[in-house]
């Protein structure tokens, strides 16, 4: 594919390396020069100093049979003008626009998009998906990380083995048949190591199981290992801003959450936010000052969402809160600090830059495959892949596929019902069945020429 990135947001920069670790044609315009001096040594692709918003920029390139352009810079109007122009001027075949302000991003942005004549032709907004994540983890708390599979009625999830679990130091396969759900497990993490799960692994405290189920069956193990929800349960929100204010409102809609409250700084972002949210209580001070805290109820049975702009901030409050005995949920925008915070006992981290990526990925326009979810430091992938007519594994089995290169298949949607696949059953793929998979990221271009 030939793929254009304009901007070097954190999201354009993993985009554009990971294009062109995987040999496609990349170019990467942005008008830091020293940037793209920086990126020109790193990446194999066409680095160039210039603005995408600008159509005698744009004339500079070659643009010609463009199949992807990413608007990704750190200024909406120009990744809207960007994408606009390259969608209707230089004819490429799908333009995805990266915004930032809640102002260019609303709820109904693809609506407002249509009325407002930008041809443009996916929209991303890292505030929405990242609250919608924030919220399913929130009504899930047996996951570490929850993800629904959008339109496959499929969870894709990540489970914490704690210590006291029964099943520390007996296998996998023990621990899933005491299960009273079918679910496919797919990778291990143990010791920061991801590797693909067994069946006979020994389960160690502190592994990580990323496995598939549907709604139903998570629904289910969920009900089973979680702790109920407390109706009056507290939850406050730390931070008023891009990401906190989104969340908020959606937390204010959900029947269960009966005592909301929001810390932020700004004393004219907490008017607003009192102002548009009457079922949350708007709190205007400082996130690290434990007196406010103590005012706003932090303590046993509370789950604090750190939201604000830095993540030292974030981490900050967040022991703070600890230490007043509440549970905390960090957003992380830089990686560096996962390690750190694991070793200090925050696990419930919202990884924002992961999430964000994987929004971006999943609209590119494969033939037969989707990118559902990237994780593991970007170096795995769930992926969901349509068996067209014609495609050759119509006939044969997940044995087949794994031969391919296919790391692991976890399941079928087949007539709108999923059929896990938790060992070798033999099972044979039929047209139009829809099959989920797991791959390491050295296999992605190779997925459409196996299907």
């Amino acid at each position: 594919m030939k793929i254009v990135v304009y901007g070097l947001s954190q999201p354009g920069v993993i985009i554009a390396t990971f294009f062109s670790e995987l040999g496609h044609d990349v170019i990467v315009i942005d008008e830091d020069a020293a940037g793209i001096v920086d990126l020109n040594n790193k990446i194999d692709a066409q680095c160039v100093c210039g603005n995408a918003a600008s159509i005698n920029d744009l004339n500079k390139l070659d643009l010609t049979n463009v199949d992807l352009f990413i608007a990704s810079s750190s200024k909406d109007e120009n990744n809207l003008l960007a994408a606009h122009f390259a969608k209707t001027i230089y004819k490429v075949k799908f333009s995805l626009c990266y915004l930032m302000q809640q102002v260019f991003a609303s709820r109904n942005r693809q609506t407002t998009l249509q009325k407002s004549l930008l041809a443009v032709d996916k929209i991303i907004s890292p505030e929405k998906a990242v609250a919608q994540h924030v919220v399913h983890n929130i009504t899930h708390d047996a996951f570490i990380n929850i993800y629904p599979l959008s339109n496959l009625g499929v969870y894709f999830c990540v489970y914490e083995f704690q210590e006291g679990n029964d099943f520390i130091g007996l296998s996998l396969q023990e621990w899933l048949e005491s299960q009273q759900v079918k679910i496919t497990p797919l990778i291990i993490k143990k010791e920061g190591v991801y590797d693909t799960s067994n069946f006979r692994d020994a389960i160690n405290v502190g592994d990580l199981l990323f496995f598939c189920g549907d709604e139903q069956d998570v629904e289910t193990f969920n009900a089973e290992h979680a702790e109920a929800l407390d109706p009056q349960s507290n939850i406050v929100i730390f931070g008023g801003g891009r990401f906190g204010g989104e969340l908020a409102k959606r937390l204010a809609d959900l029947e269960n959450i009966k005592s909301l409250k929001v810390v932020e700084r700004g004393l004219e972002k907490a008017k607003t936010l009192s102002q548009n949210i009457n079922q949350a209580i708007i709190l205007n001070g400082n996130a690290l000052d434990p007196a406010l805290l103590e005012e706003a109820g932090v303590g046993e049975r509370t789950q604090v969402i750190c939201c604000m702009d830095q993540d030292e901030s974030n981490i900050l409050s967040a022991l703070l809160a600890r230490k007043m005995n509440a549970e905390a949920m960090v957003l992380v925008h830089s990686a560096t600090y996962f390690d750190i915070l694991l070793s200090l006992g925050i696990k419930n981290l919202v990884r924002i830059r992961e999430i964000i990526v994987s929004e971006m990925l999943s609209c590119i326009p494969f033939k037969a495959v989707k990118i559902l979810r990237v994780f593991g430091g970007y170096e795995w992938f769930l992926c969901s892949v349509h068996l067209y007519p014609g495609s050759t594994l119509i006939g044969k089995t997940e044995k087949h596929a794994r031969k391919k290169g296919i790391t692991k298949v976890a399941g079928i949607v087949r007539s709108e019902t999923w059929l896990p696949l938790t060992e070798d059953q033999g099972q044979t793929f039929l047209e139009n069945d829809k099959i989920v998979v797991v791959i390491h990221k050295t296999m992605v271009k190779e997925l459409d020429k196996i299907f």
